[in-house]
């Protein structure tokens, strides 16, 4: 109980890594003890956390091992938490891109919770996400979903999610053009998230409301520009910190990795993130393709970053898209 208490508060700051350790291990001891009730919505937690650290097999198997454990101990009659272990099993697909599977699942979540209010608000807000997905994106219905959420969130004082519910109507009207309501409503969640002590969703917070553009414009803009222009070259832009390898470094781009894919709008700079990590490692920077003393991890990332575009992708401001991905990696080792 005292790992999955620690587990759940960690998981609401979005301290991501601690959040993995802490569940981890009171699953470990709930399987060895055989106490079994509480393991539905913890597994669905902890696969949740998995998705966003990118470790995407893993996740799966938790995904389709909360859903199991949930319907067993539903045919048990034990449903006191089902609404919300339906809640992360759809937070943890869509992080994974998996947008039918997760509003499959946050159905499901809604219908297992007529009378658990604070379930269905946060159910609410991720029906909103979901309707903000770039490839699903419905910025009518992802509003309604965000407003029917505060409506049940502020009379309970859920804070968290409140500072939540405005970030993502922050991000859904700046990609629809209104700065004006959306410098609102972020500037509400920065604070909430500052009094609160939430750094890693302030950091975000902060660096949507200071981009000031929108993030489902500009990726497409710089997915589909002209192929005659040259490409990015990283290495003139890349932060100081990548030539002084060390530990150190190391988990601080792993932290900017988890920042990029914990946001979809973000998800056009995990390879740049990826690449910077590959070559941390190498004894010399040179261009994708031509070390000859790398690791197999390190070939894997530098093929992934290349198979990604990065340093091939051609844009209508190369200066501009570096110094905006330098920006948000810099940012990421901040937190």
């Amino acid at each position: 109980m005292a790992y999955f208490a620690a587990g759940t508060l960690h998981l609401f700051r979005g301290e991501w890594v601690k959040t993995q350790s802490l569940l981890g291990r009171g699953i470990d001891i709930a399987l060895g003890s055989n106490v079994l009730l509480l393991l539905p919505p913890v597994i669905a937690d902890h696969a949740w956390v998995l998705a966003t650290l990118g470790q995407r097999s893993e996740a799966l198997n938790g995904i389709r091992r909360g859903e199991e454990l949930v319907e067993r101990h539903a045919g048990k009659g034990v449903v006191a938490q089902r609404g919300w272990a339906y809640h992360s099993l759809g937070r943890a697909s869509l992080q994974l891109g998996n947008v039918d599977e997760a509003l499959r699942l946050a159905q499901r979540s809604i219908d297992s919770s007529p009378h658990y209010h604070g379930f269905v608000a946060h159910t609410q807000c991720l029906l909103g996400d979901i309707k903000a997905y770039p490839d699903r994106f419905d910025a009518d219905g992802s509003e309604v979903h965000y407003h029917q959420a505060l409506a049940l969130a502020e009379p309970r004082g859920m804070r968290p999610l409140i500072a939540h519910c405005r970030r993502g109507l922050g991000k859904l009207h700046a990609r629809t053009g209104q700065r004006h309501l959306a410098q609102e409503h972020l500037t509400t969640a920065t604070t909430m998230y500052r009094e609160m002590g939430m750094q890693f969703w302030l950091g975000r917070a902060e660096a949507e409301l200071r981009s000031g553009w929108s993030p489902l414009r500009r990726r497409r803009r710089l997915l589909t520009d002209s192929p005659r222009r040259s490409p990015v070259q990283p290495r003139r832009f890349l932060p100081k910190f990548v030539r002084e390898p060390g530990d150190e470094n190391v988990l601080r781009l792993q932290d900017a990795t988890a920042i990029c894919l914990g946001d979809q709008a973000l998800a056009f700079y995990v390879p740049f993130v990826f690449f910077v990590r590959a070559n941390l490692a190498v004894p010399k920077f040179v261009p994708m393709g031509r070390q000859e003393h790398e690791s197999p991890l390190e070939s894997k990332l530098l093929s992934g970053a290349a198979a990604s575009g990065v340093g091939q992708a051609r844009f209508r401001d190369k200066g501009r898209a570096a110094s905006t991905a330098k920006r948000l990696v810099l940012q990421g080792c901040c937190h």
